[in-house]
């Protein structure tokens, strides 16, 4: 579900009293923001496959997939409850988390995912994939492009007759005017 789990918390406002077939409290918005920091520093940690559910007392639960384990924030009024498994088996549970304690334990669960350097997980997900087809050929010939920059270089040249641009069309003039003014073209020389 990745990063649309914010979205989806972001909804748990809409959700009024008797949303479940006339059960299930509103949300306060408290625990809405506290649980949008529980996954967004999952996201952050590089834990890319996260969902929310909401519960019928007004409870929220956070969770993440990692290969064969399974971690759960659930948040209700005053603390969270984290739970972890891994292959169906309970690894930790701990209550009475504060939201300072949830962050701290999932900078400390970034060894469960299959590459924990934090370089490659800051660019996770922006990269397009190898491929045979696209390859870089690394020359030792650079192009160096020379802008002039002074008006005295460039040559004075005598415009040829003004062009009436108020009829329907406007003909070619006959002198192939490159340029305009004091100007110059760009010269290039090549830097080896």
């Amino acid at each position: 579900m990745s990063s649309l789990v914010l979205l989806k918390l972001e909804d748990f406002y809409n959700l009024q009293p008797g949303w479940c077939y006339g059960e299930g409290t509103a949300f306060s918005k408290k625990m809405i923001n506290i649980s949008k920091q529980i996954a967004t520093s999952l996201l952050a940690q590089g834990f890319d496959k996260i969902d929310a559910f909401p519960g019928l007392n007004g409870e929220i639960r956070v969770t993440a997939y990692v290969e064969n384990n399974y971690l759960e924030f659930t948040l209700e009024k005053d603390s969270v409850t984290f739970l972890h498994e891994a292959n169906d088996q309970e690894l930790e549970y701990n209550e009475n988390l504060s939201l300072n304690g949830c962050l701290e334990k999932i900078r400390k669960l970034n060894g469960l995912l299959p590459c924990s350097n934090s370089y490659e997980l800051s660019i996770k997900g922006t990269l397009t994939g190898i491929s045979v087809d696209f390859r870089v050929l690394h020359s030792n010939h650079l192009q160096m492009v020379v802008y002039p920059y002074s008006a005295q270089d460039a040559p004075w040249k005598q415009l040829g007759a003004p062009v009436n641009t108020s009829s329907a069309f406007t003909q070619k003039s006959v002198e192939n005017r490159l340029f305009f003014g004091r100007s110059t073209p760009p010269s290039y020389r090549m830097s080896i």
